[in-house]
């Protein structure tokens, strides 16, 4: 079954998408623009990047680990695609997260 979870964590490939969905490639596109305005790879990245995200929030995993998760081969890559989509490198983002949390504990 593909959910948004699948996005994030596969390395999902247009081609897999449509042989589980049953349908063609223009009307994927369509219809993942019209639902969420965005074009399919962007969409794909956005679900990564939350999926990364949780997974900074949520664990203690090595970033490298986090990349591959969320479909990253490359950790430079998605260091560059975190800090695009988020204004930090994922490891600014998780040490500025511990000091948010130590902030609200205190």
């Amino acid at each position: 079954m593909l959910t948004d979870r699948n996005f994030a964590n596969d390395k999902i490939t247009i081609e897999k998408i449509i042989e589980q969905i049953g349908t063609n490639r223009d009307y994927l596109y369509k219809s993942v623009k019209a639902a969420s305005g965005k074009s399919l790879k962007a969409y794909i990245y956005g679900m990564r990047m939350e999926e990364a995200q949780k997974l900074l929030d949520d664990t203690d995993k090595k970033i490298e680990e986090i990349a591959e998760l969320c479909g990253f081969e490359i950790q430079t890559t998605f260091n560059r695609r975190f800090k695009e989509h988020f204004g930090f490198t994922p490891s600014d983002y998780r040490n500025l997260g511990k000091k948010e949390k130590l902030v609200v504990s205190d």
